[in-house]
This record gives structure tokens, C-alpha cells and sequence, in this order.
């Protein structure tokens, strides 16, 4: 019967507003047909044709005006069909289609339960998604798939751990977060698997890790299969059971996209490695002309960094200076030998041919459209003074780059420091107190208060106790 019903129910999907009017009309007609024609069984008639799409539509929520329509519905066979009839005779009737009412309402609800879980799943795993896809960095792509797992409430404990070099725990949440960046050895042997299977372990031999019970191992590779797993996701089991078929799907799926984006990121870390590396080549290749600069490009690589960092300006803005330090002085390739290698002091024709190097260098690298603008401007403007009197565009103040300001400074200090032809090298603290000089006319006033507080406190670590 409930076969029959369900059919007859999909059928009528009652769905616009004017269902319980219609619905309340029908009731008014009912009551008159029992007046005169007095059917009987009329109840279940009325049970099965009008209250069983409202219950169906709404589920539990629907019983609140079925049932009471059903009670209603039996007033006129008491005083009809029933009339002088036991009152147990009618309470049956209406338990009856109480019941049929009730197991309605019953199944719908699982549907429409089911409905709801399915419909907050999808929005989980597109939301999830479109945050993985979205990450900017490897450690976002982490973070968003971590976040995509705990939101499709899969499992109360999840770790992402990346097998590079040895098992470390990249994101981790449950019992899993205490060992988040740490090392978890006893899965190095997890590694050498080649396929897709899901594995089980039996807790992890770790004092940090508070997860019992089965865990589930789902290996990632990372772009094409490759010979080794590069990453595992490990989730605990929710109640000890295992993950039904529909849930492994959705956890492949987004494993899948974790794998194809942390590749990407990959790639592109890859990429740039071979760029600076390139970069860096070029640098090193002019200092293999220009002897008295030996070390000088990994120098003030190096403190530039470390003054961006003290500055509080972030990783990119470290990695522009990094590339802008490379190449700062690429343009001296331009410079004839009589003039960059002249054993002594320059005359002011010579100075102005120097000079020439920043804009030749702009014109050289401005042709690499993998190069941002920030680096080319470190390149062209390193050499432009706080009051204006620089070179080659004679910038004054604010108006010459960030990043080409707090690298004059490096620069300079790195060339009084350093020994040259026509001079010995000068202390740090001599050097330090000539950045202090031309602050405000030479240098930015902010960077060399901060760069001198930095070499200072450097010094003052270095020193013995």
C-alpha cells in the first residue's frame, strides 16, 4: 500500500499556495457529500486523495493540519454513516489514517532530510572548491582543502601530511592539530604505495597525536601518477565506521583538486627558482668583470631582505628585492671597460658615463615580461637621492619607488664597507653614521633609521658575552 501511495503521491506535488484553500474546499465538499451520499469508507477516501500530497509536501510540519482535518473529516459520518455506530468504530478510522498520515510524514522527512544534507554537501564542496582552486600559495592550498574536509564533516580529526623529505603535518585539526609541522616518521613507509587504495592504520606512534581507533591513509600524487605518494590525508573514522561509498567520493574529489593545485603551485615555485637562479647567474656574471664588486649582488641581496623584513613589508615584496638586488647593476654590461675598470678616480665625464648604467640596464630587462615593474624600478631608480639631485629622472622624496629607496641604502652601505681601488673599507659604525648624514637629503629618513637600528642590534648580538 505504502508502494501505491508513494506513486499516487508523486503524482501530486502540490506546490504553489493555493493547495490548502483548495484543500479547505474540498473538506467543505466532503462534508456536504456525507451528508447526502454517505459513502462509505469515506475517511481513508478523503485520507488517500486530499491529506496525503499536503503531508507529503511537507513532511512532519504538514501533520499539523492533516490530522486535525482527519478529525474533522469524521464529525459527518457520526452523524451519517455511523450514526447510532460505536464510538471504537470511528476512533479505528481515525487511527488508521493517523497512522497512514504518520508514516507519510515519516518518509518524507528522510527525504527531505536527505535533501537538505545533499543540498548543504554540494554548497560545501563548491564553496570548498573554489577556495582550493583560489588559493594563492601552497599553504593556502592547504589551509582551503582543510577547511573543504572539515566543512563536508567527514571526519573530526584530518591531517594533510607531505612526504617530500620525511612525513611533516602540513594542516592538521581534531587530534591531529598538536602535531601540526612536525614529523610523523612512522608513515614514511606509506610512501612507497603506487596506486590509489585507501589504507587503514591502526593509531599513529606518535605521543602528540591524539586520534584512536582506524584511520583511513588517502594517498595524493601530485600531477601525473607518479612511482612514489607525495602527500597523505589521514582521517579518522567517524564512530569506527567506515565512510560509505558517497562519502569517499566527495573526498577524492577534493583530494583530487588539492593534488592538481598543490602540483600547480609547485610548478610555479619551480619556475621561479629557475628564474632566480637565472637572475642571480647574470648578477654573479657581472661581478666576474667588475672585480672590485666580488660578493657584492649576494650582500645586498641578502640585507635587503632582511631590511624589507624589519620594515614589516611581506614575502613578495622581499622576493622583489631579492630579483631587484640581482640585477640592480646589470646595466654596467653596457659600460666600456677604460671606464668600468679605471684603477682610480673618475672624471665627470667618466661619472656621467657611469651613470648611463641604470637606464641601459631599464631598456635591457624591460624586455623580459616575467620581470615586474617593482624590479625595474629598483633597477633604474637605486641611484636617485631624497632631495632630488639623483639620477637618471632626478625623482625627489616620495616619489621614487619603495623598494628602489630601501635598497640605495643597502647599497651604499655595502659599497663603503667593502674595499675599492681608490679607497680601503670603511668600518661598519663609520659606515652607519654616513647613512645618518644623508638622511634626509641623500636617503629616506625612515629606512636609514631603521637599517641603522638593524646593523646595531646585529652587532650587538654578534658581540661575546
Amino acid at each position: 500500500m505504502l508502494a501505491a501511495a508513494r506513486q499516487l503521491l508523486s503524482r501530486s506535488d502540490p506546490s504553489s499556495g493555493m493547495y490548502r484553500p483548495l484543500t479547505l474546499v474540498a473538506l467543505a465538499l466532503f462534508v456536504v457529500m456525507c451528508a447526502v451520499v454517505r459513502p462509505p469508507g469515506s475517511v481513508m477516501v478523503f485520507v488517500i486523495f486530499l491529506l496525503l500530497p499536503w503531508t507529503w509536501r511537507e513532511g512532519w510540519a504538514g501533520l499539523r493540519w492533516t490530522l486535525p482535518m482527519s478529525a474533522v473529516s469524521s464529525l459527518p459520518l457520526r452523524l451519517t454513516v455511523y450514526a447510532g455506530q460505536p464510538w471504537l468504530l470511528l476512533l479505528t478510522g481515525l487511527v488508521a489514517s493517523g497512522v497512514i498520515l504518520g508514516v507519510i510524514a515519516w518518509l518524507r522527512e528522510r527525504e527531505l532530510r536527505a535533501q537538505r544534507n545533499f543540498a548543504r554537501t554540494l554548497e560545501a564542496l563548491d564553496v570548498g572548491g573554489l577556495r582550493v582552486a583560489h588559493a594563492a600559495s601552497s599553504a593556502e592550498v592547504v589551509a582551503a582543502t582543510l577547511r573543504a574536509l572539515e566543512q563536508l564533516g567527514v571526519s573530526e580529526d584530518i591531517a594533510l601530511v607531505h612526504l617530500e623529505r620525511e612525513p611533516r603535518v602540513l594542516g592538521a585539526s581534531g587530534g591531529f592539530a598538536p602535531a601540526l609541522h612536525l614529523t610523523l616518521p612512522a608513515l614514511a613507509s606509506l610512501g612507497q604505495s603506487t596506486g590509489d587504495a585507501w589504507t587503514t592504520l591502526r593509531g599513529v606512534d606518535h605521543p602528540l597525536v591524539r586520534v584512536a581507533g582506524v584511520i583511513d591513509v588517502v594517498p595524493v600524487h601530485l600531477g601525473e601518477p607518479q612511482p612514489h605518494v607525495r602527500a597523505l590525508i589521514l582521517l579518522s573514522r567517524p564512530a569506527g565506521r567506515a565512510f560509505p561509498p558517497a562519502q569517499r567520493t566527495m573526498i577524492d574529489a577534493v583530494v583530487r583538486l588539492f593534488a592538481a593545485r598543490l602540483a600547480q603551485h609547485q610548478a610555479v615555485q619551480e619556475l621561479r627558482a629557475a628564474h632566480e637562479h637565472t637572475l642571480l647567474a647574470l648578477g654573479l656574471a657581472l661581478e666576474q668583470r667588475d672585480f672590485e664588486t666580488q660578493g657584492h649582488t649576494l650582500r645586498v641581496a641578502e640585507l635587503s631582505v632582511s631590511l624589507a623584513r624589519a620594515l614589516g613589508l611581506g614575502e613578495e615584496a622581499q622576493e622583489l628585492l631579492r630579483r631587484g638586488a640581482y640585477l640592480h647593476d646589470v646595466g654596467k654590461l653596457g659600460i666600456p671597460d677604460t671606464v668600468l675598470l679605471k684603477p682610480g678616480r673618475l672624471t665627470p665625464e667618466e661619472r656621467a658615463v657611469i651613470e648611463e648604467h641604470v637606464t641601459i640596464g631599464h631598456t635591457m630587462l624591460e624586455r623580459l615580461p616575467f620581470l615586474p615593474a617593482e624590479v625595474l624600478g629598483i633597477v633604474r631608480h637605486h641611484h636617485e637621492r631624497w632631495d632630488g639631485t639623483g639620477y637618471p629622472d632626478r625623482l625627489r622624496g616620495e616619489a621614487v619607488p619603495p623598494l628602489a629607496r630601501l635598497f640605495a641604502v643597502v647599497d651604499v652601505y655595502d659599497a663603503l664597507t667593502s674595499e675599492r681601488p681608490y679607497k680601503a673599507a670603511w668600518s661598519p659604525e663609520r659606515a652607519l653614521a654616513e647613512l645618518e648624514r644623508g638622511a634626509g637629503t641623500q636617503f629616506d629618513p625612515r629606512v636609514v633609521e631603521a637599517f641603522v637600528r638593524l646593523q646595531r642590534r646585529g652587532a650587538e648580538v654578534a658581540q661575546p658575552a
